[in-house]
């Protein structure tokens, strides 16, 4: 990978000429929390490109949360999308989505079009939240594939890593100055990086998570215990967790009425609802919230690492962060490694 340094105050530069093809989507701050939303040249300097992940995962924008599959009528051609200040948690869940949808003899063509089409503009984490345990689960905190462009941010500008051929053309169409990195520039880089994953580190220390390796057969060993059981007491099958996960991708088809004709849609579902595995005739194999809470485990730390050999999780901590009954992934993992 090759890469290049770029002042600060030509950034906005290069985010006016990517517009002009895309639909650029940036973060900006709320409150205590990062959002999504849309680029505006004029509230330029309310963008964050580096800090921590949004509280919206990536996987929006690309595998849509509802999408009209079948006579998409009246439907107006829209840019792609930019995506600026991806983290690499979402980027590591972007090789679950890739497996699932462009692998084996069918390929969501759905998906492929949006995947192949966006822009994705990546960012180096400088801070974490009390949640994040990426470290935790083998994720570094700064984008090494699956992008376009990466952002590293140095005190007079940003070190732009070109991650594709995309981002190669869009980095010399852009016009801006770029230079070679020096070498004290780079040191500058590394030195920001050691610093910040020391207090990551230290962080995750304090989570007292066990050794990654042991979480497949932590989850395995427990698959007929009452862990589950008990974690789901304060469930309040919301299927929030699903949402907010990067890496989710369970669907349902529906088709409804629209102008005296019908459209079909593609619409994301979540294990922990009660009619998640109803199937005809009206049987639930999983009746019980216990078993799709076990569920939502064994695919993550059992499933995808015998076939993937990855974690379906990315220690991005969203779901801690979001669920309502304050069930703590972590907290299942510690339980389940010390009970196997």
């Amino acid at each position: 990978m090759v890469s290049y340094f770029v002042k600060k105050n030509e950034i906005n530069n290069l985010l006016n000429f990517i517009q002009q093809a895309f639909e650029l989507f940036v973060i900006k701050e709320k409150g205590s929390n990062l959002y999504w939303t849309r680029f505006d040249p004029e509230n330029s300097d309310e963008i964050i490109i580096n800090r921590h992940r949004p509280a919206e995962p990536l996987k929006g924008f690309i595998f849509k949360s509802k999408e009209k599959i079948l006579n998409n009528f009246n439907s107006e051609k829209t840019k792609p999308s930019a995506i600026l200040g991806a983290k690499a948690c979402d980027l590591q869940a972007l090789k679950i989505l890739d497996y699932v949808f462009l692998e084996g003899e069918f390929k969501d063509p759905f998906y492929k079009k949006t995947r192949e089409e966006t822009l994705l503009i990546s960012g180096d984490c400088t801070s974490f939240k009390d949640v994040c345990f990426c470290l935790g689960i083998g994720v570094e905190p700064f984008p090494k594939e699956n992008f376009d462009l990466n952002f590293s941010e140095l005190n007079e500008g940003f070190i732009i890593t070109v991650g594709s051929q995309k981002g190669d053309k869009i980095l010399a169409k852009s016009g801006i100055p770029i230079n070679k990195v020096t070498a004290e520039q780079m040191e500058e880089s590394e030195q920001r990086k050691k610093e910040f994953l020391d207090k990551l580190q230290a962080s995750i220390c304090r989570m007292a998570l066990p050794p990654k390796d042991s979480f497949k057969l932590g989850v395995q060993s427990n698959f007929k215990s009452e862990l589950w059981t008990n974690f789901a007491l304060t469930c309040v099958e919301c299927g929030g967790c699903n949402t907010v996960c990067p890496t989710c991708h369970c669907f349902f088809l529906v088709d409804q009425n629209a102008e005296d004709k019908y459209q079909r849609l593609k619409v994301w579902d979540s294990c922990l609802l009660k009619r998640f595995a109803k199937v005809a005739g009206g049987a639930n194999p999983r009746k019980h919230l216990s078993a799709r809470l076990r569920n939502r485990f064994v695919k993550k730390f059992d499933f995808f690492p015998e076939i993937l050999g990855l974690y379906a999780c990315t220690g991005c901590g969203r779901c801690i962060e979001t669920c309502p009954g304050d069930i703590d992934l972590r907290e299942i993992l510690k339980e389940a490694c010390k009970s196997r």
